[in-house]
């Protein structure tokens, strides 16, 4: 996006009106009017600059508004932009097409991105976004800011809402200091394993050999933990991952596409899934998995009798 408004826009609030009105009547559900805010308007923007060809751009989260009369009255969201060789000038308002994106391996990627790095806690990341989704649909990112996200997004997929995330490995019961492997999977609608999701570990008691992991080509992904070695504890092993899936953007064929961001316009759909393992840890006994279990929890009941 271009810094730095290089031509008036001038926008006569009669001929907005008309235009408004005929979208309504030809095809509302298709077309959208977007206004550009000028930068750092109505909110800090994220993003840094860069030069190209003798000029000043932008590379990073912009901010948008649709519906309403702009900039006084409307929607307001942010959005991303899809090529880096067409002006999008600040202060304008734009007709969009909402256009359905299309399960490619390109859009995987660029969900992945958006899932992880979106919104962005930094200048920086927001800057990364921004040149990855650059560097992604049109091969190159001429900031440089977003060639390793885009790197790192190679292959990559998300969770989907009619997928099923769930534990492989049942409740584990291991003695103190003892090393355990849950395998978590991801599973499509069709039955098929969904490869290239990432998955975050957290556990409440001892030591998690890894904190995330990538989903393999079955759709699971495995972490090992040793356990506590204080006996009678209840370990919680939480896998999460998130999907931020874009449904579809934002297409005019004469300036700048978009990838818009919010569920308004049904433009992205988010799912977020925390799934939860139990392990026990039991005192080490030399008759076997299911006489320890019964000893400990006799001894635990007759403990709490004894309090009682």
């Amino acid at each position: 996006m271009r810094l730095n408004t290089l031509k008036l826009c001038i926008i006569l609030y009669l001929g907005f009106l008309l235009t408004s009105l005929g979208l309504l009547m030809v095809a509302a559900e298709d077309t959208v009017i977007i206004y550009v805010y000028h930068i750092n308007h109505p909110e800090e923007w994220k993003g840094k600059t860069f030069t190209m060809d003798g000029g000043t751009y932008w590379v990073g989260e912009i901010h948008i508004q649709y519906g309403g009369t702009p900039p006084s009255s409307g929607t307001h969201t942010r959005a991303y932009c899809i090529e880096y060789d067409v002006i999008l000038y600040a202060g304008c308002s734009y007709t969009y097409t909402i256009t359905d994106a299309e399960d490619t391996q390109a859009w995987r990627s660029i969900a992945y991105v958006l899932s992880w790095h979106d919104p962005p806690s930094t200048d920086e990341e927001a800057a990364a976004v921004q040149g990855a989704i650059w560097k992604i649909l049109t091969g190159y990112d001429p900031s440089g800011y977003g060639n390793d996200l885009a790197t790192e997004a190679q292959g990559k997929d998300v969770i989907r809402s009619t997928d099923t995330f769930e534990w492989l490995t049942p409740e584990k019961y291991v003695g103190p200091g003892e090393e355990v492997t849950l395998i978590a999977k991801i599973t499509k609608q069709d039955g098929s394993g969904r490869s290239g999701v990432r998955v975050k570990f957290t556990t409440t008691a001892g030591v998690l050999h890894n904190d995330e992991g990538i989903t393999d080509a079955n759709g699971e992904v495995s972490v090992t933990l040793t356990a506590p070695s204080e006996m009678g504890t209840v370990v919680e092993v939480t896998a999460y991952t998130r999907g931020v899936w874009p449904k579809k953007y934002l297409r005019n064929g004469e300036t700048q596409d978009l990838i818009g961001l919010g569920d308004k316009l049904e433009l992205t759909s988010t799912t977020e899934i925390p799934i939860i393992a139990y392990i026990h840890v039991i005192p080490e006994m030399p008759f076997g998995t299911l006489v320890a279990v019964a000893t400990f929890f006799f001894a635990y009941i007759v403990k709490s009798k004894l309090k009682a």
